[in-house]
């Protein structure tokens, strides 16, 4: 779930190096303004490339994408 308060709690044990963006697709299916949404909690942009991406590739230790 794109859930503002498991954000928060996330954020409150871990730091955003170590959160990954995921759905459970095809049983949870929101739709790109919920995800936009759900980024806008991010303080900046480097921050949401971290979740979006960065953090997913280092992770499997491949290259990222370019934000």
């Amino acid at each position: 779930m794109l859930n503002p308060a498991l954000l928060r709690h996330a954020r409150t044990v871990t730091t955003v190096d170590r959160l990954i963006f995921s759905t459970d697709y095809p049983f949870q299916q929101p739709t790109r303004a919920e995800i936009d949404t759900f980024f806008e909690h991010f303080a900046t942009d480097t921050d949401r490339h971290k979740v979006r991406s960065a953090n997913a590739a280092t992770l499997f230790g491949v290259d990222p994408l370019t934000p």
